[in-house]
């Protein structure tokens, strides 16, 4: 045996903990209604070699948490395009000229990750309030807020990112349905 050679262990796909009562009281200080006991986290896991999925956590959390996964009208690509016509039609403020061309050549190409951006525009497109539980190294977890709704009228979105990852709270009473929309989308490549 080569005494060089790296004893390499297999690497485990881990779960990173997330605190769900942490969120519901994170979000119950913000006045969003929000029970713990009435959500479950959606963990999502795309196939890399499924264009559909590649890159595309965050769309897919998206349509885990506004229960859009088991419908024949909501895909990933959909969701890129969503995004895509919003910062066309409404650039952000923020954004100069150079790094929206940027967006708009790149979000469209599976493999894209999403970022703050893309959750925005969808956000605003839908008429959504996103709720990002965020746990990064050794920070203590916080909310961050992707506001929107310009109406009453309006949906709330949970979502989770660590570790460069998004997952999605869904409803206890809609999560067999939802992962079953995750495989379907996961298993058409």
């Amino acid at each position: 045996m080569n005494k060089f050679k790296k004893n390499k262990k297999k690497k485990r796909n881990r779960k990173p903990f997330i605190d769900i009562i942490l969120y519901d009281e994170l979000l119950n200080d913000k006045n969003i209604e929000f029970n713990h006991e009435d959500y479950t986290i959606l963990f999502i896991n795309g196939q890399k070699n499924n264009p559909e999925t590649k890159g595309g956590c965050m769309f897919l959390a998206i349509l885990a948490t506004l229960e859009l996964l088991n419908t024949d009208n909501w895909n990933v690509s959909m969701l890129r395009q969503l995004a895509y016509s919003q910062v066309e039609k409404n650039p952000f403020e923020d954004m100069n000229e150079e790094e929206v061309q940027n967006f708009l050549d790149t979000i469209m190409i599976n493999g894209t990750w999403g970022g703050d951006e893309a959750l925005s525009a969808i956000a605003t497109a839908l008429n959504v309030n996103f709720y990002v539980m965020v746990y990064y190294k050794n920070n203590p977890a916080y909310i961050h807020e992707v506001l929107g709704a310009s109406s009453n009228n309006h949906y709330n979105g949970f979502l989770i990112w660590s570790n460069n990852h998004y997952d999605a709270f869904v409803r206890k009473e809609r999560f067999s349905t939802l992962l079953d929309g995750l495989h379907l989308i996961t298993s058409k490549y």
